[in-house]
């Protein structure tokens, strides 16, 4: 099982350099890029909304959810 964690970093800082440097030459690791999957994630929530919108959904009340 892999986990997922998103890093913040000054690119102008030595170490975060190194520290990024050194997660990339590792196996162990890989690097998803962020914004693809944003892009996919917004793509997805749009497509929902449209069919909302267009009535291709249905719509239970919280009461229902719990039964």
């Amino acid at each position: 099982m892999m986990e997922t964690i998103t890093l913040q970093y000054n690119p102008r800082n030595k170490f975060a350099l190194a520290l990024i440097k050194l997660i990339k030459a590792s196996d162990a690791v890989r690097i998803v890029d962020e914004e693809a999957n944003n892009a996919e994630f917004v793509a997805k929530i749009k497509r929902s909304q449209q069919e909302a919108r267009e009535g291709k959904c249905k719509t239970i009340s919280v009461d229902e959810l719990w039964n």
